[in-house]
């Protein structure tokens, strides 16, 4: 039975646009437990695990290891850790977009 406030495993990773393998392996590897898990067994995720998540894709995609990101996430899970690492994830994306834009430029200037 579901429970109010909590998305399935399935939901969740739809919501999240991955593979339910992907939340799988997450949690066999610790960095995104889920919140609760019922009597038989099935997994049960909030909107805090979403956060969450997200912040653990965005890590991976600016080239993370999971060692790495278990650390960011899980080992430091205080409000003010979460907020300096989102200036952080603030500052790559920036650097990366400026990099990207840099690259499209000499791609113009090659054409």
């Amino acid at each position: 039975m579901k429970k109010e406030g909590y998305y399935s495993s399935g939901e969740f990773a739809r919501m999240a646009q991955v593979t339910l393998l992907t939340i799988r392996f997450y949690d066999k590897k610790g960095i995104l437990k889920p919140s609760y898990v019922n009597e038989s067994g099935a997994r049960f995720y909030t909107d805090e695990d979403f956060a969450r998540l997200q912040q653990i894709l965005l890590f991976k995609y600016l080239g993370f290891s999971l060692d790495d990101i278990h650390e960011f996430v899980i080992e430091n899970a205080d409000s003010q850790y979460l907020l300096n690492s989102l200036k952080l994830q603030r500052m790559l994306v920036q650097e990366r977009t400026e990099q990207a834009h840099l690259v499209e430029a000499a791609i113009n200037n090659a054409i």
